[in-house]
């Protein structure tokens, strides 16, 4: 026999849709608390004066309960008071990446009633790309919401002066793109087989094998090599270089680091990656990212 279907509205009745604002349950919880990084948008730096005093610098904003609040200008550099949009979502940014803060013990109206509060501290007219941005707000939501403030890095834009030194670091790679890489290095880190690049100022720099002739120092989107799996993100420090200089360091290091010159064991990725992190003026790699292939290398006679 077939099996008969009935329909809700057939029965005569429908289900009811229950619309909740969440905005104004005051039942405490615990809620999770991120900021979102962006990159700035390219309608942000086409502004003269915003092209030189945000070189190096991020937008944030703070995703609680759905939201994502945030404090700044829009395209045309008039001020905007504290906005929300749907969380990373900005429509004038360049999504990055999430950190997670913490966690609020608030129920969502009383985050409404903080946030409402803070817009008459904030306003738009008292905006600044230095002295009380989109970091600023941040770090005094987090603050009231009772979690943990900004990193260092993503805060110290009004200690510079307006302008932010580069902030280095190291993508890490499971080499090429096996299950069996990602697996054995999962459980044997100390020697795991990796692909290293050094970023700084939005682009990767690597190394690798070219024919004679070519350089071996290539570049990509950060964390998006396609010869290899991304693992992770190691922070390393800060160049005093601008970005006009780094393209002057990566020439110079191209004279050594010719393609034909490489060399799986003593002079590969992650020789590079430390020489190019020296040359920026921040610390070296970890000595675990090649580990293997230094313990594989030639010894030489004594």
């Amino acid at each position: 026999r077939k099996a008969a279907t009935v329909r809700a509205s057939e029965r005569g009745y429908q289900v009811p849709t229950v619309v909740v604002d969440l905005q104004e349950l005051s039942t405490p919880t615990v809620e999770q608390v991120w900021v979102h990084i962006y990159e700035l948008g390219q309608e942000i730096l086409v502004h003269p004066r915003q092209k030189q005093q945000l070189r190096g610098a991020w937008h944030t904003g703070v995703e609680v309960f759905g939201r994502e609040w945030s404090y700044g200008s829009d395209i045309d550099d008039n001020p905007t008071g504290i906005v929300w949009n749907e969380p990373r979502r900005n429509a004038i940014h360049s999504f990055r990446e999430t950190l997670q803060l913490g966690y609020t013990t608030f129920s969502p109206k009383k985050v409404s009633e903080i946030i409402e509060e803070m817009k008459l501290g904030w306003r738009g007219d008292e905006y600044d790309v230095v002295t009380r941005n989109c970091h600023h707000f941040v770090a005094a939501l987090s603050s009231k919401l009772g979690t943990g403030g900004l990193p260092i890095w993503l805060h110290d834009l009004a200690d510079t002066g307006g302008v932010k030194p580069g902030r280095v670091s190291l993508r890490v790679y499971d080499l090429g793109q096996t299950v069996l890489t990602r697996g054995y290095n999962a459980v044997n880190k100390s020697y795991g087989a990796y692909h290293t690049g050094v970023e700084v100022y939005g682009r990767e720099w690597s190394f690798g094998a070219a024919p004679e002739g070519y350089s071996g120092i290539g570049e990509n989107p950060p964390g998006e090599n396609t010869m290899h799996s991304f693992r992770e993100t190691l922070f390393m420090g800060y160049t005093k270089y601008n970005p006009e200089e780094i393209f002057q360091v990566m020439e110079e290091l191209s004279e050594e680091w010719t393609g034909s010159s490489y060399d799986v064991f003593t002079k590969n990725c992650h020789n590079f990656s430390q020489a190019c992190c020296k040359r920026l003026g921040v610390p070296g790699i970890p000595s675990w990212v090649n580990d293997l292939a230094a313990s594989l290398a030639p010894r030489a006679e004594p």
